[in-house]
């Protein structure tokens, strides 16, 4: 492999590594926001359909970061 090819594969990750870390960050935000923490005596939360999305998101951002290793 060349080194322009290097340099180019190298930027590619660094790419993506960003865009997947910058994507959970704002989902993450969005989760914190929308589901405040539990009120005393309560032990969980009731989560929609579209909270559970942006969880399984994150989670598969997640994987993916740690397949960039």
């Amino acid at each position: 492999m060349g080194r322009r090819a290097r340099t180019s594969f190298l930027a590619i990750y660094i790419n993506e590594l960003y865009w997947l870390a910058r994507e959970s960050t704002e989902i993450c935000q969005k989760i914190f926001a929308s589901a405040p923490p539990a009120l005393a005596g309560r032990v969980y939360h009731k989560a929609s359909r579209n909270l559970q999305s942006d969880l399984y998101a994150v989670l598969n951002n997640a994987a993916r970061m740690k397949n960039l290793e």
